[in-house]
C-alpha cells in the first residue's frame, strides 16, 4: 500500500489551542474556588459573582466596541490557523512515495559526503528552505575543481534519493 500524503509537522493553531487550553483550566480552578466559597467549604468571596456584578450594566461605550472588535480579530486569526495545512517536514526519497526523507537528513548526507571528497579540508550543510541545501566546503586550492567533484560525489550518492536541490560553495582555506 502506498502513501501518497508526505509526514507533516504541528499545525500553526498548536500554540494558540495550548494557550486556549491553559485558560480553560484556570477558569476551571476559579470556578471549583467559587464553588467551595459557595458551600462554606472555604473562606472569601466568589470572584466570578463579583466579575459579573461589574459587568452588568455596562453600556456600549468606546472601550467596549474596541474589546468586541479585538475579540473578533482574535478569532479570525484563530480560525485562519486552524484551516491553514501544516507544513510538509520530509521530502519523497523513492518515486512511489513509499519511503520519505528530511531535508536536514540529506544535508547530513551532503556533508558528510562533501567532507569526504578529495581537495576538501572541511564542509558544512544547511537547509536554507525546505528543499535547499546548501553545502559549504573549504578546499586548499583550486575551488573551482573541487566543487565540480563535490556535485559529482553528492550526485552519485543521492542520485534518485531525495528531489532537494543541493548547492555547493566553497571558499578558499587560509594559509
Amino acid at each position: 500500500m502506498s502513501r501518497r500524503n508526505p509526514p507533516r509537522g504541528r499545525p500553526a493553531v498548536v500554540p494558540v489551542a495550548l494557550l486556549l487550553a491553559l485558560a480553560l483550566v484556570a477558569l476551571a480552578v476559579v470556578t471549583v474556588r467559587d464553588l467551595a466559597v459557595a458551600q462554606g467549604w472555604t473562606g472569601g468571596s466568589p470572584w466570578l459573582r463579583d466579575a459579573v456584578d461589574g459587568l452588568d450594566g455596562l453600556g456600549a461605550t468606546t472601550a467596549v466596541v474596541v474589546a468586541a472588535a479585538v475579540t473578533g480579530l482574535v478569532g479570525l486569526v484563530l480560525l485562519v490557523l486552524a484551516l491553514k495545512p501544516a507544513p510538509v517536514t520530509h521530502l519523497p526519497a523513492t518515486a512511489d512515495g513509499d519511503l520519505w526523507v528530511s531535508a536536514h537528513a540529506v544535508a547530513a548526507l551532503a556533508r558528510r559526503r562533501a567532507d569526504r571528497s578529495s581537495g576538501v579540508v572541511g564542509a558544512s550543510a544547511t537547509v536554507s528552505r525546505r528543499h535547499r541545501v546548501r553545502v559549504e566546503v573549504v578546499a586548499p586550492r583550486d575551488t573551482d575543481q573541487t566543487v565540480a567533484g563535490v556535485r559529482e560525489s553528492i550526485a552519485a550518492d543521492l542520485d534518485g534519493f531525495s528531489p532537494a536541490r543541493i548547492s555547493v560553495h566553497a571558499q578558499e582555506a587560509p594559509r
